[in-house]
């Protein structure tokens, strides 16, 4: 089942977010420590901006699964359709790596080949923390977000049938987990972690008529602000979470009232519809236009910026154009066929 009623505040959210994506990994891969003070760590030098930002997507990616999946018909063709949502443009864009690798990076093919089917099913960078792997492109997120695809159909069965029950038992392994370092990984990357905000995106959907709301980000904007510039002493794993809902309610108000303007909503659609192919890509597009450019000067990170997401914009469309290209060779010779 499919919901043909689009939520456009969603497309704004992501947006924001991919680009928020998109800065925290520049300041990141740049060293400056200005840039760092506040895009990488909150302004009261606790809390990770990156954590925040992923948290925002986790629950945007179950809350918009639930809303168009609220039930399933056929597993088989659910897995088929995430398959299609998440692998082609993945193979596209590590294909892209790793011919820039071949000619920039000689140790490329150094990697234990016993490592690479990890790479083809997209967890090298979830298992990264365990041993070396062909990793490239996509983080650890991408091995994340098949670990929630793939269960989607259990969560969905237990959500329908004791939602109370369920949501409280995640809620409790995640505190349980809370400084559970899974598989080499930093705590909030575990599994339990990541449900806690898949599942939180689902409930927003179910139990929350979320078009009518009005005002409810008011205490979501305040409760960031407040959380980004005051040091709470809460660990990284909990004030992610805390943050990124509260980030999440500030985005989503604004994106409700923003999204009603004809072209802003244009061009906010075209920017969310390949912000998947923009997270890809923009891991690529920063190390080697900080590598060319050899930027110093905190005025020149910042002139660079907007360049880097442009040219991650413009790569991630030809990558979402490469994909749709291949889709509709292969769907057409199926017909044929």
């Amino acid at each position: 089942m499919k919901n043909n009623k689009k939520i456009l505040a969603f497309d704004f959210v992501r947006t924001i977010c991919a680009i928020g994506i998109i800065i925290n990994h520049y300041c990141i891969e740049s060293q400056d420590s200005v840039l760092q003070r506040f895009f990488v760590t909150f302004g009261s030098g606790e809390g990770s901006v990156g954590y925040t930002l992923v948290t925002v997507f986790l629950i945007i990616s179950g809350a918009l699964l639930y809303y168009n999946h609220p039930s399933i018909d056929s597993t088989r063709n659910f897995y088929i359709s995430r398959f299609k949502t998440i692998f082609p443009s993945y193979y596209i864009t590590w294909l892209i790596a790793a011919a820039g690798a071949i000619v920039f990076n000689r140790t490329f093919f150094k990697n234990p080949i016993y490592t690479f089917p990890l790479t083809i099913i997209g967890m090298d960078g979830y298992l990264a923390g365990l041993f070396p792997t062909w990793r490239l492109i996509g983080e650890w997120f991408i091995g994340a977000i098949v670990i929630v695809y793939l269960l989607y159909p259990l969560i969905l069965s237990a959500i329908n049938k004791k939602c109370i029950e369920f949501s409280l038992i995640i809620s409790l392994l995640f505190l349980i987990t809370d400084n559970w370092s899974m598989l080499g990984q930093n705590p909030y990357r575990n599994i339990f972690s990541l449900l806690l905000s898949f599942v939180l995106g689902i409930l927003i959907i179910k139990y929350k008529d979320i078009q009518v709301d009005r005002g409810g980000y008011i205490g979501g904007t305040i409760s960031f602000i407040l959380m980004y510039f005051i040091p709470t002493g809460l660990n990284i794993n909990l004030s992610s979470h805390i943050a990124g809902f509260c980030f999440f309610c500030m985005l989503f108000g604004i994106g409700r009232k923003i999204m009603t303007h004809t072209f802003v909503s244009n061009v906010i659609h075209k920017i969310s519809s390949v912000s998947y192919e923009m997270f890809l890509i923009q891991r690529i597009v920063i190390v080697y236009t900080l590598r060319f450019l050899h930027p110093h000067d905190f005025i020149i990170h910042i002139a660079i910026i907007p360049i880097v997401i442009l040219i991650t914009f413009v790569g991630a469309f030809v990558i979402k154009l490469i994909r749709n290209k291949i889709m509709s060779y292969m769907f057409l010779k199926v017909l044929n066929n």
